[in-house]
């Protein structure tokens, strides 16, 4: 049926299928326990900025910048053509760069922060999480960008691989 297919086509759970092709033909489809429409409106603001984290990363393996990180990759056996498929990046060794960069974009540093990309510092500042990284995309079935995983660069740079945290979106 037209469900199954969707399923199968797009790699998606039945009631995601459901929600899809009802979004489609315009239904509404009821939540009974689910999220409440100010979650799901925050849910899709973070998927934003996580879209937004991954282009900046790639953007940014490719500047030349981005040259050590390249030159590891190339260590490791991962071909910039390998590198652009699997939409490898790098987080400069900025302490703030993305969240300058998200900011002239209107991203504020807590919706970066429920992102899992900037962290809380002393007298309410924020950092970036990921910095002088290679970063890794991890994405769900529809390919998108859940959090990210990075492994430093810097002998000195602890921990040497880097998880995102669980989010609204990454569980």
């Amino acid at each position: 049926n037209a469900i199954r297919f969707v399923m199968e086509h797009e790699g998606l759970t039945f009631p995601e299928a459901v929600r899809s092709l009802a979004k489609e033909r315009g239904i509404t489809i009821p939540e009974v326990g689910g999220r409440t429409r100010e979650e799901e409106g925050r849910v899709e603001k973070i998927r934003r900025v996580l879209a937004f984290a991954q282009a900046f990363f790639v953007r940014a393996l490719a500047s030349p910048e981005g040259q050590e990180a390249r030159a590891y990759l190339t260590g490791r056996g991962y071909p910039d053509e390998i590198a652009r498929r699997f939409g490898l990046g790098y987080a400069p060794a900025s302490w703030d760069r993305l969240l300058l960069t998200a900011g002239k974009k209107g991203v504020t540093p807590g919706l970066l922060e429920d992102a899992g990309l900037a962290l809380p510092g002393k007298e309410g500042r924020h950092y970036d999480r990921f910095r002088h990284r290679v970063t890794f995309p991890i994405s769900d079935l529809q390919g998108r960008v859940l959090t990210f995983g990075a492994r430093a660069l810097g002998e000195d740079d602890h921990p040497k691989y880097l998880n995102g945290p669980e989010t609204l979106v990454f569980k």
